[in-house]
């Protein structure tokens, strides 16, 4: 498991947010859609959309915790 926020604080200890959208904006110059976040995960299929989504979400932190190293 990587907890991105608590990596960036380290590196960037002023900041005051620490979501991932905002760490993949400020760290990578990215803006990320959170629209996906809150839609309908139990209807099945999922949309294109949703997956990409979820691969985002998970493969981001490992890339912004390999640049904050």
């Amino acid at each position: 498991m990587v907890d991105i926020s608590k990596s960036f604080k380290k590196v960037y200890p002023k900041e005051t947010k620490s979501n991932l959208a905002f760490i993949c904006d400020f760290v990578i110059k990215k803006r990320i859609s959170k629209y996906e976040q809150c839609s309908g995960w139990r209807n099945r299929p999922l949309r294109l959309s949703q997956i990409h989504y979820a691969a985002l979400d998970c493969i981001l932190p490992l890339k912004i915790g390999q640049i904050l190293e």
